[in-house]
């Protein structure tokens, strides 16, 4: 495969973040789907297992995908395939032991499902087994989209993971809709994993051909890289697996103390926060590799330039979506839910109200300077915040405690992430964030959605028009009204216009400085 053409550092961000939120619409589009083809307790059922796969992917995966961005940014190109190779061998046999982890744990299901029905628990204990065989197929090819991005195919990269959440979809739904039920869904994953093995190495095989040097000892990776690469990916692994305890200690505490319908509530509640979160994150994976050079080189002037201006796209996206959310759920989440899931309107706030902190990516400045123990340390005491509070309030409150729990824990890690962050960029602790530029973005995102509440809520309106036509207002009024107030109070810049046409792929003007 030829080499890709270079893109610019904006080009790249602008393909993950298509991408990524292309892939969580549909991953949203699954989670509704499912809610009303399956009964609520077979949803249940299902949410379950599923939520146990991902939880078994933050063990089997170690952090060796995210090391990529690093280790492809000191080895030479030719060197990078023998690498890539490395970490998809070394990423399957861990991955067999989290199958077989997980194929062991559906025979003990009775033990620790005691408020659920047989049915159900009958369903767990006979499915999470296959489920297993889907982890053990599908989290080695983790590693291809790090690789595709670090080795300059961000394009690549984007489509892969677009490609393999649609065919997730498809595996998913196709055989509920013929009439097979939650278990059908199951053996739909099994064949797309499969599917999703052999294509991932035949695309990787293909991507990261070998060089075309005499000398082959050129290729081969440096003494000890294994060692260096688990001695950076670890600490990032446990961190992920810490963050995803962390936000779905939740979910464990909801399913160990209260019935399967209240699960299903939770699970709908928690659906749409990763449509937003994704944007930040996916911004900080592609700058990773930059800010690595500019520590390196010493230019902190241009890193710390670099992380502002992410923060100021990343704003101009995350806040407007957050709040609009926010104010609108108490229509949003019946109307595409269902109204038996009304008793997720509150949680779904809640949850939602994380991602006002969410405009950067605070772990990159930390992977950039190696301080990836450090990431650990602070998830760690989140997690320890989450677990000690979402049990009582989860006791006292339900659900809508639960959600409280993690809301104050996330609260807990950000603190600690903005003292890190400020000493690592030299900067005081409150201007991590540009505090101006975040409040003006909040300001026109408030102005601009109590308008359009009016849409939503005023009593007239209620009474002749349905709930779909009034959010359809509300979304026309925020989207007219929020880029005019940010422009009155100059949180938008005119070549903010710009780079929200390359994020939609219109075709602009080539950048000049390569940003």
């Amino acid at each position: 495969m030829a080499e890709p053409r270079a893109e610019s550092t904006s080009d790249k961000v602008a393909h993950v973040v298509r991408a990524r939120l292309l892939s969580s619409l549909v991953d949203v589009g699954l989670g509704v789907a499912l809610v009303h083809l399956l009964p609520k307790g077979e949803f249940a059922a299902l949410s379950l297992l599923l939520f146990l796969f991902q939880l078994a992917k933050q063990f089997a995966v170690l952090g060796l995908p995210e090391s990529i961005y690093y280790f492809f940014g000191t080895l030479r190109t030719e060197q990078h395939r023998p690498f890539a190779l490395q970490t998809l061998g070394l990423m399957s046999a861990i991955a067999v032991v989290a199958g077989l982890g997980l194929a062991g744990l559906g025979w003990t299901a009775p033990l620790w499902l005691p408020h659920w029905e047989p049915a159900h628990v009958s369903f767990v204990q006979m499915w999470l087994p296959w489920i297993g065989l889907v982890a053990a197929l599908e989290f080695p090819t983790w590693m291809l989209i790090p690789a595709l991005i670090g080795s300059g195919r961000a394009r690549q990269g984007g489509a892969y993971q677009l490609l393999t959440t649609v065919l997730v979809f498809v595996a998913t739904v196709i055989p509920i809709l013929l009439g097979y039920g939650a278990g059908g869904a199951v053996v739909g994953l099994v064949l797309y994993a499969v599917l999703r093995f052999v294509l991932t190495v035949v695309w990787l095989l293909r991507a990261l051909a070998p060089g075309h040097s005499h000398d082959s000892g050129q290729a081969r990776l440096p003494q000890g890289s294994l060692q260096q690469q688990l001695a950076f990916g670890i600490p990032l692994g446990l961190n992920a697996l810490a963050n995803r305890l962390n936000k779905y200690i939740d979910k464990g505490v909801v399913t160990l103390m209260l019935p399967a319908a209240a699960l299903a509530e939770y699970t709908t509640a928690s659906y749409e926060v990763p449509f937003v979160s994704v944007i930040p994150y996916a911004v900080g994976s592609v700058l990773i590799t930059r800010y690595v050079v500019l520590q390196k080189s010493g230019d902190m002037e241009s890193l710390r330039q670099l992380w502002y201006r992410a923060i100021h796209k990343v704003a101009l996206a995350v806040l407007p979506s957050t709040v609009a959310l926010l104010i609108s759920a108490p229509v949003l989440v019946p109307l595409v839910f269902g109204s038996q899931y009304a008793g997720a309107v509150v949680p779904f706030q809640i949850l939602l109200a994380v991602l006002l902190q969410r405009v950067a990516h605070y772990g990159a400045v930390l992977q950039a300077f190696g301080q990836t123990k450090s990431i650990l340390r602070y998830t760690l005491a989140g997690l320890c915040t989450n677990a000690i509070l979402s049990v009582p309030l989860t006791w006292t409150m339900g659900i809508v405690g639960t959600a409280l729990g993690t809301l104050v824990a996330s609260m807990v890690a950000f603190a600690l992430y903005l003292r890190a962050c400020a000493r690592h960029l030299e900067v005081p602790w409150w201007k991590v964030i540009p505090a101006l530029h975040y409040t003006r973005v909040l300001v026109a995102s408030v102005l601009a959605a109590a308008c359009g509440s009016l849409v939503l809520y005023l009593p007239y309106l209620v009474a002749v028009w349905p709930s779909a036509l009034r959010l359809g207002g509300f979304v026309g009024v925020v989207s007219v009204l929020y880029p005019v107030l940010a422009r009155a109070l100059h949180a938008w810049l005119p070549d903010d216009t710009q780079s929200l046409k390359q994020l939609a792929g219109i075709p602009i003007s080539p950048s000049t400085n390569g940003e």
